[in-house]
């Protein structure tokens, strides 16, 4: 079987069982099999054929499910487009990868591509269809959430997309009777891969997208009975910094996190007022499950992301590529057998980020004595200064401790003594003297980790993966 394979066989092991739900709709699997067959005759009429790449970019409901399902039963290979992107970023995306059409709700003006409006496919092709079933065919290029400089995407065969699969329902503790409720948007990676991981499994889909109020979640999970959940990390200190409001969320039996390790007061929070049954998962879009922290990881390594996950294994290796001892701060890589080869239509960023069978993320981290993994930050975003190597991630899940400060970005700023210095951008929930900030970093770091000056914004600039884009940060910052 190929990954649709897989999902469509529901339709004859539970067809009555709700698969999609949303805003009162509901679409069991006998549906998505019927709904599926329709739309992908409608893409063949389309011109739509096996190993051709078709972009989607439609809003998150339950008919881009449907089409994507279609995509695959075709043997398309799916490329993501986020509909919250500008045209100019889709224009970059699809012209770097020579998408064939693209498939939207409303047609993007001054795209240079055919696009497809869901609402005018044609009238199914008739007949006989003989659908591809070869589980190495290629399946999607898993994106990586940035738009900007040369796109990266690895091309991820079914059956690597399915072993990874495997693995989130082994270590994560997926159930057929859960109900998940997918709060993310479906072209990111986590809630397009748990939505077709819950698929396979035949356990039941309630979409709820952003833009919501995270105060509100609490009672959308108690109303809609939900049993498993995926948030990023800024959503999730939303929701634990409000609590449960009140709400019932004893259903409530696995909550997942991705995206960047939190502060162990916060992970406390988190298991005391929403669910015990907490994981915060180390991962990327392009190589899946690094490591996993599990509920029952005792308190010292609660500031970490975990061991290996199930069927992978981190190293920590210096720059030439040979493993440093546990406690040694190095670049993160990677090796599991869902790993691509590299990069579509790019050598050079393969050959950078996937060698001798590993990928490497981009992450700085270091293993303590037991095993359990700590990131120090991206190693583009370390800060080097008078000669110096100095790790974001360290000195944000300090500030993250100030309970005056709600977001915290540390970017590199250009100083013609040191090299760089250390620039602190935060959001807060409340007003605090930034001396109050310096001494309480004073009281954790040493003093040349401390930031030269803090920046107080509205909001941090993020992409649609929820993760704050440094970049724009540094723009911001005033010569020094």
């Amino acid at each position: 079987m190929n990954l649709i394979d897989a999902i469509l066989a529901n339709a004859d092991r539970r067809p009555s069982h709700p698969a999609l739900e949303q805003d009162g709709a509901v679409l069991d699997y006998a549906g998505i099999a019927t709904q599926v067959e329709h739309r992908a005759r409608q893409l063949r009429a389309a011109g739509l054929a096996e190993g051709m790449l078709a972009g989607l970019s439609m809003r998150d409901t339950i008919d881009y499910v449907i089409t994507m399902l279609a995509l695959f039963r075709v043997g398309a290979v799916l490329l993501p487009v986020d509909v919250r992107w500008t045209a100019a970023e889709k224009a970059h995306v699809i012209g770097f990868f020579a998408a064939d059409m693209l498939l939207v709700d409303a047609p993007v003006p001054d795209l240079a591509v055919r696009q497809i409006a869901i609402a005018d496919l044609p009238a199914p092709a008739a007949g006989e269809m003989h659908w591809p079933h070869d589980p190495d065919a290629p399946l999607l290029l898993s994106l990586s959430s940035g738009t900007t400089g040369t796109p990266k995407g690895p091309r991820v065969s079914h059956r690597q997309f399915q072993t990874r699969q495997m693995a989130e329902w082994i270590g994560l503790g997926f159930l057929s009777s859960d109900r998940f409720l997918c709060a993310t948007p479906l072209y990111f990676g986590g809630g397009r891969g748990f939505t077709l991981s819950y698929l396979i499994g035949g356990a039941t889909i309630v979409l709820h997208p952003p833009p919501y109020d995270a105060a509100a979640l609490p009672g959308i999970i108690e109303r809609q009975r939900i049993t498993s959940l995926f948030l990023v990390p800024t959503i999730l200190r939303r929701l634990a910094a409000t609590g449960a409001g009140g709400a019932d969320l004893h259903r409530l039996r696995l909550l997942i996190s991705s995206g960047a390790a939190l502060h162990p007061e916060e992970r406390a929070q988190v298991m005391a007022t929403l669910t015990p049954g907490f994981y915060n998962l180390y991962a990327s879009t392009e190589g899946g499950s690094i490591s996993m922290l599990t509920p029952d990881a005792p308190a010292s390594a609660a500031g970490s992301v975990g061991r290996s996950a199930v069927m992978s294994r981190f190293e920590i290796a210096d720059q030439a590529g040979a493993e440093l001892p546990r406690g040694s701060i190095g670049h993160i890589r990677q090796r599991a057998p869902w790993l691509p080869d590299g990069f579509w239509n790019n050598p050079e960023e393969s050959a950078r980020y996937f060698r001798d069978g590993f990928y490497y993320p981009g992450d700085l981290g270091f293993a303590d004595a037991d095993g359990y993994l700590h990131i120090t930050g991206r190693s583009k975003d370390m800060i080097i200064r008078g000669g110096v190597n100095i790790y974001p991630n360290e000195i944000e899940r300090i500030l993250l401790t100030h309970p005056a400060v709600a977001e915290a970005a540390i970017v590199a700023w250009p100083s013609a003594e040191f090299g760089e210095e250390v620039a602190a951008f935060l959001t807060l929930h409340e007003a605090v003297d930034p001396d109050a900030l310096r001494q309480h970093c004073r009281a954790a770091l040493a003093s040349y980790k401390v930031p030269r000056a803090f920046f107080v914004i509205d909001d941090m600039p993020k992409n649609s993966a929820g993760k704050v884009q440094k970049p724009l940060l540094a723009q911001r910052l005033p010569p020094l």
